[in-house]
């Protein structure tokens, strides 16, 4: 009995596009190649083809060969629930030139690698210039263009809950390689890859103008403890674990933006010598803000540090309700 490999029949490829993780859908069959027909073509169908080839998830999908016509035999009625790991786990109806023609031909774009996103230079993990993963080595973003809705997107694709600031000029210090010019995002989009862009040029834009980003994330989240809802102890998300902030520095401007952060409508008193009880962990020195400031993030301060401050000195704060 002979065995028929996955590669001998239905191995896939896409052609035609201008990056390897997009094309015109193509599968060997009796030898060649063909296509598949638009006709039941879906983003569940294009879910399959991209996860057999290797890529994270599809981010478009094309009909009317949106990639240009190819040749050969076109498969007809494919259908699939999107869950599968082969396109040969789904049905179709059959291989047939005459109930469809190649200018229908469907095509793909793909998420993978291509496109992955990194901060790099920064003092935390949520910050840094931007690098992203093209042709197998890290590129940047050119500062033409990069407004707060495209930091948004960024910030959304690394599993981020904001943008917090966004930086030009090569902020967080120059990178290497290639340079995605004019990127261009309306702000809601899920990746990077769903916005435009003019294209990857090192001579229309050089590292001097390499972007960054600080973006908002559970690091920093901010809780009451020790007292109702509206009052305790101010305790901060820190590497994992909750954390407090050392009473230095600690004055009605910083307990107003802790109240903000939080969505109450503003601050009644602030404490400090841990009037809500000590805490443990982590400790925020020297937090500075000037008291307008929409999360703590945007104020300053010095360090985390156990040995400069105990939690004998953690800080609290009473809100005002009206969230």
């Amino acid at each position: 009995m002979s065995v028929m490999r996955l590669e001998d029949y239905g191995g896939v490829r896409l052609v035609g596009g201008s990056a390897p993780d997009e094309g015109r859908v193509e599968i060997s069959y009796n030898n060649e190649w063909g296509t598949i027909c638009d006709d039941y073509w879906q983003r569940e169908e294009a879910e399959v083809i991209c996860r057999q080839l290797g890529y994270i998830g599809v981010d478009e999908f094309y009909d009317r060969a949106y990639f240009g016509e190819g040749y050969g035999p076109i498969m007809r009625q494919i259908s699939c629930d999107g869950d599968e790991a082969y396109w040969q786990q789904c049905p179709y109806s059959d291989w047939d030139t005459t109930g469809c023609s190649h200018s229908e031909d469907v095509g793909v774009r793909c998420l993978s690698d291509y496109g992955g996103v990194r901060l790099v230079g920064g003092s935390t993990p949520d910050e840094g210039r931007v690098e992203i993963f093209y042709y197998n080595e890290w590129g940047t973003i050119c500062d033409d263009y990069w407004e707060r809705e495209e930091a948004e997107v960024i910030c959304r694709q690394l599993g981020y809950i904001d943008v917090d600031e966004f930086y030009d000029q090569a902020y967080f210090g120059e990178g290497y390689g290639p340079i995605l010019v004019q990127m261009s995002c309306d702000g809601d989009e899920v990746y990077w890859q769903q916005c435009s862009y003019s294209d990857w040029d090192s001579t229309r834009c050089s590292h001097s103008e390499d972007v960054g980003v600080r973006c908002l994330s559970d690091y920093g989240r901010v809780r009451l403890v020790g007292g109702a809802h509206l009052i305790g102890r101010v305790e901060i998300f820190y590497n994992n674990e909750w954390g407090t902030i050392c009473d230095d520095y600690w004055e009605r401007e910083e307990a107003e933006v802790i109240c903000r952060q939080l969505g109450y409508r503003d601050m009644d008193e602030f404490y400090d010598q841990a009037y809500f009880g000590e805490g443990y962990g982590p400790i925020m020195r020297q937090m500075s803000c000037d008291g307008d400031e929409a999360y703590w993030q945007q104020c300053s301060y010095s360090d985390w540090d156990t040995t400069g401050c105990s939690h004998s000195e953690d800080v609290g704060v009473r809100c005002l309700s009206g969230k």
